[in-house]
């Protein structure tokens, strides 16, 4: 699960859950950090590679029978916001399916494996 950034100054930023703080003029919920208050024994590990190939595989069926069909780039950035604040998002992936959340995200036929979006 990613830090939970609190304003402190314009340029000050506060994690709420771990203390941790960083200075730097950007939006803090466009600031993305592994909070170390979540034990790492916490985080999912993710789906073997035969379960991710089975994964892509199904997705790849339905996003063809889709048309291929993409989601607007208003709505893929709001299924991003959505996967970067959940607990199964590790470094741009899905622990969950195993799946590239940037690349899954975007195809209008994919569901998020916990139904999140």
């Amino acid at each position: 699960m990613n830090c939970t950034f609190q304003t402190i100054t314009s340029n000050h930023h506060k994690c709420s859950r771990c203390g941790f703080e960083i200075k730097i003029l950007q939006d803090p919920a466009k600031i993305y950090r592994q909070c170390e208050k979540i034990k790492q024994d916490t985080i999912p590990t993710s789906p073997s590679l035969g379960e991710k190939i089975v994964n892509f595989a199904n997705s790849m069926v339905e996003y063809a029978q889709s048309g291929f069909e993409d989601v607007t780039d208003e709505e893929h950035n709001k299924r991003m916001d959505i996967c970067k604040g959940c607990e199964f998002f590790q470094a741009g992936t899905c622990q969950k399916c195993g799946c590239s959340c940037n690349f899954k995200s975007r195809m209008k036929a994919m569901k998020c494996p916990i139904g999140k979006w």
